[in-house]
């Protein structure tokens, strides 16, 4: 109902804010409510983006001028207003070799107001093939190893992945608890429609 806070409501139910359609994946416990964008973002200058460090061992880290979390960090408020969202603690997962359920050997822990989804995480996966790839926060200690859901469909990482592949931002961000419902029933026909 109207006047009801978002951080009240489910996950998987959809939001459109400033000009984007986002899918709830969880509440926080003191009242955050944790998105993900339904499509990747194009930035202003329509540019991609890409590692630009020289380390062979690539783990996202937001606080690295050059890594794929520092960009993303900076990045992602050029395509939608961010005074709704706020700056939380994220969970890097930090693989010895490759992303797995059991196979996480560490957690780096930053805060950030945008982050790439974890592969792991609940409707990071597109709902359409929109033909659009984009980054994933997940990390391995191996050299040259990044994780990507590409522009067809699958996860790629590995050797498949060159110093300089580019692809686009696809978000997660938390909104405000203050953040209420104006109207819309949470479907991705009628989403909430959002005010502070």
């Amino acid at each position: 109902k109207a006047n009801a806070y978002i951080n009240t409501r489910y996950s998987g139910e959809y939001i459109t804010y400033s000009g984007s359609l986002w899918r709830i994946i969880e509440s926080t416990k003191d009242g955050y409510t944790k998105v993900i964008a339904e499509k990747p973002f194009e930035l202003i200058d329509n540019s991609l983006i890409k590692y630009e460090t020289e380390d062979e061992i690539k783990i996202y880290n937001p606080n690295q001028k050059g890594n794929i979390g520092y960009i993303i960090n900076r990045r992602a408020g050029e395509a939608t207003n961010e005074e709704y969202f706020v700056t939380r603690e994220i969970s890097v997962p930090i693989y010895k070799d490759a992303a797995s359920y059991k196979g996480e050997v560490e957690t780096k822990k930053y805060k950030v107001k945008f982050a790439a989804p974890d592969m792991y995480e609940m409707f990071s996966a597109p709902q359409v093939n929109s033909g659009m790839g984009y980054w994933l926060i997940n990390s391995s200690k191996t050299e040259f190893r990044k994780y990507v859901y590409s522009n067809i469909g699958i996860v790629m990482y590995d050797d498949e992945l060159s110093n300089d592949y580019e692809t686009y931002i696809r978000p997660t961000a938390y909104f405000d608890k203050s953040v209420k419902i104006v109207s819309g029933s949470g479907t991705k026909e009628d989403p909430y429609k959002i005010s502070k």
